[in-house]
């Protein structure tokens, strides 16, 4: 081999060990999520009818997972401000394989549902303790960072929906999507093992779990945190529980087929990216409470209109017009917690778990609504979302941007 060849791996090896490309696999941790969540939303009536699921199953599907993050989640946050946090993210991310893998052989209810059980704490490890310390590493600048990593994870949604109708289209079945995801999330969590992973931000010594155990109802009343999260919590009724429901509704309520359905899902996740994409200028100019506080109305308006048109197509373009409206919410609302507690990012992610107690609730409420008053009825609900931010929001920004 010679000397030039030698130069150039040597370079290669450092490259992929640098702070740059630690930075970007940061950041694709979003995509990967948001990937496998895409997946999930557009394959969620095949698994129903390949497994024989009613209502209230797809609602415990949704809904048991998140009640063992409850569990999980907060103290994979508080040990994600220890120097345990690169061992959280490369167990999350070879956990969320495991689970992929089991997804694709499973063909039973209960296999599937351990299989959701096992990626919804794995997510939390390496997707929230990787946005964690992106946190960290950018002070001041949360909204704008979070405004990149949304762009990111709306790009995994928009190929999570395509993923499955191509292996539609190809014969492949849903199941092979699965094994794509694994195989992703295989490989992230091989990056990250060979990685330096300085991430935490700040150089001190982080506190004992016990300590930091002992401090959360105290932070908890810190810096505005708790109406943040509840807000967040409540917005996500038109965000993540909306993007969970698309697809069967069109199936049961608009007697669109699968693969319309899932076409459907790509062009709601089409426009968010879109306004996501918007969003990361905007931000440089304009207050992200008070861009969400123009856009809720907007929002509200355009969801009830897409409830009450009918015909698929008509449904389609008002999807169109509602993904880039609600670009914004979660991005803002999440950076605005984290600017709440600084320097302290697992504590923030160990809090938002605590208070998503009554969001784990959503998906099998809405479906006990819609199995006794239809699916339809259910979505209805939904429109909390946007009625709780213009309730919720302060009429005045605290001058702090992210």
């Amino acid at each position: 081999m010679s000397a030039a060849q030698s130069n150039r791996i040597a370079t290669l090896r450092r490259a992929l060990r640098g702070p740059a490309l630690f930075v970007l696999t940061l950041f694709a941790v979003e995509f990967l999520d948001e990937f496998v969540y895409g997946v999930e939303g557009a394959a969620l009536p095949l698994i129903r009818n390949d497994l024989a699921l009613n209502y209230v199953q797809v609602g415990l599907l949704l809904t048991i997972p998140s009640y063992v993050g409850l569990v999980l989640d907060p103290i994979i946050g508080l040990l994600g401000d220890t120097r345990h946090r690169k061992l959280l993210i490369v167990g999350g991310a070879l956990l969320t394989a495991m689970a992929a893998l089991l997804v694709a052989g499973g063909n039973q209810f209960v296999l599937v549902l351990l299989a959701f059980c096992l990626s919804y704490p794995a997510s939390t490890a390496y997707v929230s303790l990787s946005q964690a310390t992106l946190m960290d590493l950018h002070p001041g600048r949360h909204e704008k960072v979070m405004a990149r990593w949304a762009v990111l994870g709306s790009a995994g949604d928009l190929a999570g929906p395509l993923l499955v109708a191509g292996m539609l289209a190809a014969g492949l079945g849903w199941r092979s999507a699965y094994l794509v995801l694994a195989g992703l999330a295989g490989l992230v969590a091989l990056v990250f093992w060979r990685q330096r992973f300085n991430g935490r931000g700040p150089a001190e010594e982080a506190a004992p779990l016990w300590q930091t155990l002992r401090e959360l109802p105290k932070l908890i009343r810190q810096g505005g945190i708790l109406r943040w999260l509840v807000l967040m919590e409540l917005a996500d009724l038109l965000l993540d529980v909306l993007y969970s429901f698309t697809a069967l509704y069109f199936t049961d309520v608009a007697g669109a087929s699968p693969e319309l359905a899932g076409v459907a899902v790509a062009v709601l996740t089409a426009g968010g990216l879109l306004g996501d994409v918007l969003l990361i200028p905007l931000l440089e100019k304009y207050d992200g409470v008070r861009l969400i506080r123009r856009t809720t109305w907007l929002a509200l308006a355009l969801y009830v209109a897409f409830l009450l048109v009918p015909g698929v197509w008509l449904k389609l373009a008002v999807l169109v017009a509602l993904g880039p409206v609600r670009s914004g919410w979660w991005q803002v609302l999440q950076g605005r917690a984290y600017a709440a507690l600084p320097g302290r990012s697992g504590a923030v992610i160990a809090l938002g778990s605590l208070v998503g107690l009554f969001h784990a609730s959503f998906p099998v409420i809405l479906g006990a609504i819609a199995q006794q008053w239809g699916l339809a009825a259910a979505m209805a609900c939904l429109a909390l979302g946007p009625v709780s931010l213009i309730v919720g929001l302060p009429r005045r920004s605290d001058g702090v941007t992210g």
